[in-house]
Parts: structure tokens; C-alpha cells; sequence
């Protein structure tokens, strides 16, 4: 992993921006991780690709990886992460896509999709498809950190139409009306005392905590 970031980094470095397009296609899913961290980067802190070098051949390889079923999901999180960086216009066309990875069981998925969600969550142009699916997302969580993303939203309905801002307050309300007191864990019945003891200790109160932080 670190070495994989501190190549990545150094294609970044040094503009080599013409062997992102060739690692983006290459055969093997680590190269193409790579590729993707060129583009976006979570290691020790963001560091994301100047949008005058993110080309849209770069983008099409992206939206592709993402919208690809046998794709390794290790490599599509990172294309999550960069397509939280593209326009709007080119992310766009792809939201019901990129819904479904909110209901995914991986939860490092869900919390790169919220990402790249949300640029389009706080315009008014989509936020109506959006929100509601964010809402069910969060009440049905049961992974704390997931929702860890949420403030990549948050930050952009700081601008956002007031009838925006006004339909994500009541979204948070609802998620926080509706969300669960007593949590199981995924694996039901047939999970551990001690795990469904955490659900409840842990999950519940950080979720809660997370979302009414959230309508403050």
C-alpha cells in the first residue's frame, strides 16, 4: 500500500500525466489502483490532481472502472473517490450507478460513494433523487465510520440553493427520527453477544451523534 502511494506520487510529481492513461488501462487491477491515486489520494491527507491535467479521456477510464460489474471493488473505491473531483456534467449521467453503492455491504464503498455523491446531492438539479436514498443509507447503517464522507455533502449545501439546504435538514431530521435504537449487526442472528453488545455501545450513539451533530 505505501509503496503503491509513494509511486503514485511520484507520477504526480513529475507530471507524467501520460502514464496515467496507460496504467488506467492496464491488465492489472494494483496498476490501475495506482492510477487512480495519481488522481486522488487519501494518503496522509487529500491530494488530489490539478483539474487542469484531469483530461476526459482520464474521466471516461474512470466513469468506466466505476460502471464495470467485474471490476475489483478495491479499485473502484479509489474511482469513487476521483469522481467526487470531476464535473458535475460527466458524473451526472451515471447517478443511478453510483446509488447503488450506497446500499453496497462493503461499507469503505459506501462511504467513497457519499463522496462522489455529493457535488450532486446539493444541486437543486438532483438533490430530490438523491437525498432520500442518503436517508435510508443512513438509517440502515451499521458501520459508523461509513457515514464518515457525510461532511464532503455537508460542506457543499453551504452554497446550495436554500430549498436544498431546507430538503437536507428535514432529510437528517427523518434519518435521526427513524434511526433504530437497537442495531444487528450484519451477520444476524449468528453474530457473537459481544458484536451485538458494540452495535448498541458504539454504532447507535456515534450515528446519532454524527447526524444531530450534523442539523446543529
Amino acid at each position: 500500500e505505501v509503496r503503491r502511494e509513494i509511486g503514485a506520487g511520484s507520477v504526480k510529481g513529475n507530471a507524467q500525466d501520460e502514464a496515467i492513461v496507460s496504467m488506467l488501462k492496464h491488465k492489472d487491477a494494483r496498476v490501475r489502483r495506482a492510477a487512480l491515486s495519481v488522481m486522488h489520494s487519501i494518503h496522509k491527507g487529500t491530494h488530489v490532481l490539478p483539474p487542469e491535467r484531469l483530461t476526459d479521456e482520464m474521466a471516461d477510464l474512470v466513469i468506466a472502472i466505476v460502471n464495470d460489474p467485474e471490476e475489483s471493488w478495491w479499485v473502484v473505491e479509489n474511482a469513487l473517490r476521483v469522481m467526487s473531483v470531476l464535473p458535475k456534467e460527466q458524473v451526472a449521467p451515471h447517478l443511478d450507478r453510483l446509488l447503488t453503492f450506497l446500499g453496497h455491504e462493503e461499507w469503505w464503498l459506501q462511504h467513497a460513494a457519499i463522496g462522489a455523491l455529493a457535488p450532486l446531492a446539493a444541486d437543486e438539479k438532483y438533490f430530490e433523487k438523491i437525498l432520500p436514498e442518503l436517508a435510508a443509507m443512513l438509517v440502515n447503517n451499521t458501520h459508523a465510520p461509513a457515514t464518515g464522507s457525510m461532511g464532503a455533502f455537508t460542506a457543499q449545501l453551504k452554497s446550495a440553493n436554500p430549498k436544498v439546504q431546507d430538503a437536507a435538514l428535514k432529510m437528517f431530521a427523518t434519518a435521526y427520527a427513524d434511526f433504530p435504537s437497537d442495531l444487528q449487526p450484519p451477520a444476524g442472528d449468528a453474530a457473537a453477544e459481544q458484536l451485538k453488545g458494540d452495535m448498541k455501545k458504539y454504532v447507535v450513539p456515534v450515528s446519532l451523534s454524527y447526524i444531530a451533530g450534523v442539523m446543529m
